[in-house]
C-alpha cells in the first residue's frame, strides 16, 4: 500500500485511520465537532496540504473567501515561483463581485470560491497583475503533485484538480446516504 503523507493542522487531533473492512478509504474529518441544523450553513476550520515536487508541503484553509483547495492552490503557486506568501495574488475586491454573482444570482449559498473560479480570477489578474502572471506560470508544475484535504472536495475541486494532473490521497463516501453536505 502507498504511503501517504499527513500534515495535521491542530495539535490533539485524532490521527487518520482506515476505514473498517475498507483498506483503501480514509476517515476524514474536520478539526472540531460542529452541530449544525438542516439547512445551516457556517465556515467550519478546515484544511488542504499538497506536497510540491521538492517534498515542500504548503496548506490552505477555509477562509471568507476561498475554500481551503483554492487557499492551498494559491499557496503552492506562491511558493514555486517565490512569491512572498503575505501577497495577495488576487485582490477581495476583485473577489467580493464573484461571490455576489454566486450568492446573489447563481442561487449558491457557499460564496467562497472554487478553484476554478479562484484559477478564472488569477488568470484576470495576471493581465494587470506580473506577479499574478509569474504564478499562473506555476501550473504546470503542480502535474503529479499529491493533494490531501480534510474535507470532501466538492465535484468542482475534484474535476480541477484532476484537469491540473493532481493526485487527490483519498476521496471518502459519505458516511450516511441523508447526510450529504454537497448536492449533486
Amino acid at each position: 500500500m502507498e504511503e501517504i503523507k499527513v500534515k495535521y493542522f491542530v495539535d490533539g487531533i485524532d490521527e487518520l485511520c482506515y476505514v473498517a473492512g475498507k483498506s483503501d478509504w480514509i476517515d476524514l474529518h474536520a478539526a472540531e465537532d460542529v452541530d449544525m441544523k438542516a439547512g445551516e450553513f457556517r465556515l467550519i476550520p478546515l484544511g488542504v496540504a499538497i506536497e510540491l515536487p521538492d517534498g515542500t508541503v504548503v496548506t490552505g484553509k477555509n477562509g471568507p473567501l476561498l475554500g481551503a483547495a483554492s487557499s492551498a492552490l494559491l499557496n503552492a503557486l506562491k511558493k514555486l515561483a517565490g512569491i512572498d506568501h503575505e501577497i495577495d495574488l488576487v485582490s477581495a475586491r476583485a473577489i467580493e463581485p464573484i461571490q455576489t454573482l454566486k450568492t446573489n444570482y447563481l442561487g449558491s449559498r457557499n460564496p467562497r470560491l472554487h478553484t476554478d473560479e479562484i484559477l478564472i480570477a488569477l488568470s484576470s489578474s495576471a493581465a494587470e497583475n506580473e506577479t499574478a502572471a509569474v504564478a499562473l506560470q506555476q501550473l504546470s508544475k503542480l502535474k503529479g503533485c499529491d493533494m490531501h484535504s480534510t474535507v470532501i472536495l466538492s465535484s468542482v475541486d475534484t474535476d480541477t484538480i484532476k484537469r491540473l494532473g493532481m493526485y487527490l490521497t483519498c476521496e471518502p463516501a459519505y458516511e450516511q446516504e441523508d447526510r450529504k453536505y454537497h448536492k449533486k
